[in-house]
């Protein structure tokens, strides 16, 4: 599966080493803050497209950190609809797909959605000055996930997952 290979790359860059991990079963439903990282909008996403996002928060199970701030989480746009013309507006929807967790990958679920505005004002204005052709020019807005973006997002699947007992693995790749 695609997902899983982007997960272990992105656990092999972020130093895991296995020697120095425990096993800590992450029950379903865990909740899991994910921060999108850049804006994405209506105006130019693709469907199916990654969206920039990390773990917002440090995660623990059972005193041990499964999900480290700043980790890189694996989201995509799952829907998305152009602004059109009289006045309909755009919106974007982006799902949350896994998250590394130790050495491993964990299924994650969370959803957000945004609506552009419509073209209300403009309609009447453009109505009046230039008919019907006029109206079908006016657009509504985009749909806009603004970067810095929190989602709460929660773990779909119960798995035992290795963690690093410590955390120097993880801060050595965060720090270059």
């Amino acid at each position: 599966m695609r997902h899983d290979r982007v997960a272990l790359i992105l656990l092999a860059g972020l130093g895991f080493s296995p020697a120095s991990a425990e096993t800590v079963v992450v029950p379903f439903w865990t909740p899991v803050p994910v921060r999108f990282t850049q804006m994405v909008s209506s105006k130019d996403a693709i469907l199916g497209q990654m969206v920039p996002a990390e773990i917002a928060e440090d995660v623990t199970v059972d005193g041990q950190v499964v999900f480290r701030k700043g980790m890189p989480v694996w989201a995509d746009v799952c829907d998305v609809k152009k602004k059109a013309g009289f006045g309909v507006p755009g919106s974007i929807e982006v799902k949350v797909v896994f998250a590394p967790a130790g050495g491993n990958s964990l299924h994650i679920a969370g959803r957000i959605k945004s609506r552009g505005e419509a073209g209300g004002a403009n309609l009447a204005v453009a109505g009046v000055a230039f008919g019907l052709t006029g109206v079908a020019l006016v657009t509504g807005r985009s749909g806009e996930i603004p970067a810095g973006t929190t989602l709460l997002a929660h773990v779909d699947e119960e798995k035992a997952v290795q963690v690093d007992r410590g955390a120097a693995a993880y801060k050595m790749a965060a720090a270059q």
